[in-house]
């Protein structure tokens, strides 16, 4: 029905794209990656991206070995921050949904003559309220082994891992017609 539909129209997906470079002998050994990944929600304007890039290396010199990994992290999303699964799944099963997706333009779609006094249109809610995020991660180690006899083994390792996540909820004003305001029709999702 309609509620599916709703779900479905997005045409939700991921996309992951992966490209690595590997090399390597009996002493050393290099890996280069980097990975992308795009997904769209089921809700119309979720998206999400990450990006990663990983390089790893060592190198052994007699009795010592040295290594390094590093990976690095970036993400980014905007999702709505409203309750849009609550109001379609209270949606009366005969009313056609999906026909008020155009609540900027069809003046039965919006706030001031939806037809539900006690929720909002959820493609209306999704759109006013959101939430924008980033994120970046820095992970890394460098080891020194030492293997003075073959029972023996002595390491040294640093590691870092630095993190910063910026986000911002916002949501964008609702403007009354008159009509809504002489008619108490004051509701909001949020």
């Amino acid at each position: 029905g309609e509620k599916f539909k709703f779900f479905n129209e997005n045409n939700a997906m991921t996309i992951q794209n992966d490209i690595s470079v590997n090399s390597g002998d009996e002493r050393s050994n290099f890996y280069l990656s980097v990975q992308d990944l795009k997904t769209k929600g089921i809700v119309p304007g979720d998206e999400r991206r990450r990006t990663t890039f990983r390089a790893n290396a060592g190198r052994t010199y007699g009795k010592v070995r040295i290594a390094t990994n590093l990976s690095y992290t970036a993400g980014n999303y905007d999702v709505t921050s409203s309750s849009v699964y609550w109001y379609v799944a209270n949606t009366p099963q005969q009313v056609p949904l999906t026909s008020y997706k155009n609540f900027l333009t069809d003046k039965w779609s919006d706030h001031n003559h939806y037809f539900n006094d006690y929720y909002p249109n959820p493609y209306e809610d999704a759109w006013r309220n959101r939430q924008t995020g980033r994120s970046d991660d820095l992970v890394g180690n460098f080891e020194i082994n030492f293997k003075p006899v073959k029972w023996i083994n002595i390491m040294n390792r640093s590691s870092l891992t630095l993190s910063n996540t910026s986000n911002k909820n916002f949501s964008r004003a609702i403007t009354y017609s008159d009509f809504a305001l002489h008619n108490n029709r004051f509701i909001s999702g949020s």
